[in-house]
């Protein structure tokens, strides 16, 4: 009986120690799934970095109370409402349009306007009527001048003289010059105030040319100085300065269109000169 009853406390403690064993296997299994569950540090840190903090959180309270004051209420829509325009103020407003046949005869009135509007051909044509208009008044106030100078002393083929130098040109579109040519072209056809003058120890002989053709000539002698009240015989003295006085002309000439002057010097070298032309 004894070994029986000893037997039987064997079984349940041994019985007892497999259940304590398998508790204890069925805990550290749940531990571990537990800590399977928990999250690292790292982890902890970038989800707090992605929270907003306390002052965030106010910030936008305090935006979207801000927000929702600027909206209306149903109660200030509903005010709107009442206070709408009533169908006798439309009415009265559609009254104040105007009709389909003002709208046309305004149209017709903008139309006629236009039509007594000038054209592009008349504006240019009242553009060149002025342009000639100005060029008669600047030529009746003495503003359509050229003048040429000769400094070089040297002459070209056949005496021509060449002009070196333009001093003045008061209307370029008419007067045309290029250095060192031996003809300046005044374009417009009219009446011209030509004066020229050389300067030389000797008194030259000077022609005038237009178009090539000899129109005016200028000589040192006696006959020349009576008929054209130009010119010089002889200088008083010899003046320290050097050439002081030379030979000139005042003269007038009928230009046709685009005419060529030019003139032929005949003399002593290193002498020198200009040319002037006035449209009268």
């Amino acid at each position: 009986t004894e070994d029986t009853d000893l037997v039987h406390f064997k079984t349940k403690e041994e019985e007892k120690g497999s259940d304590d064993g398998v508790e204890t296997a069925r805990r550290v299994n749940e531990m571990r799934v537990a800590l399977a569950r928990k999250a690292d540090r790292n982890e902890v840190q970038e989800s707090l970095r992605g929270k907003a903090d306390a002052d965030a959180v106010a910030s936008s309270l305090e935006r979207l109370e801000r927000a929702a004051s600027t909206y209306a209420t149903k109660a200030d829509l509903h005010s709107v409402n009442v206070s709408t325009v009533t169908s006798a103020d439309l009415t009265a407003l559609a009254a104040e349009k105007v009709s389909v046949d003002e709208v046309n005869r305004a149209l017709a009135e903008v139309s006629a306007a236009l039509d007594e509007k000038a054209s592009a051909a008349t504006l240019a044509s009242f553009a060149r009527e002025s342009r000639l208009a100005l060029r008669g008044v600047a030529a009746e106030t003495s503003l359509s001048v050229a003048r040429w100078i000769w400094k070089s002393g040297r002459t070209k083929a056949n005496g021509l003289v060449p002009w070196n130098v333009q001093s003045v040109n008061t209307d370029p579109e008419n007067f045309r010059w290029e250095r060192d040519k031996t003809f300046v072209r005044a374009g417009v056809p009219g009446l011209y105030e030509v004066t020229f003058g050389f300067f030389a120890r000797r008194k030259p002989a000077i022609r005038l040319l237009v178009d090539g053709e000899p129109v005016l000539a200028a000589v040192n002698s006696a006959s020349y100085v009576t008929h054209h009240s130009s010119g010089r015989l002889t200088s008083a003295t010899r003046h320290p300065a050097g050439n002081v006085t030379g030979l000139t002309l005042i003269d007038f000439l009928a230009l046709p269109a685009k005419a060529k002057i030019a003139v032929v010097y005949e003399g002593e070298t290193g002498a020198e000169g200009f040319l002037s032309l006035k449209k009268l």
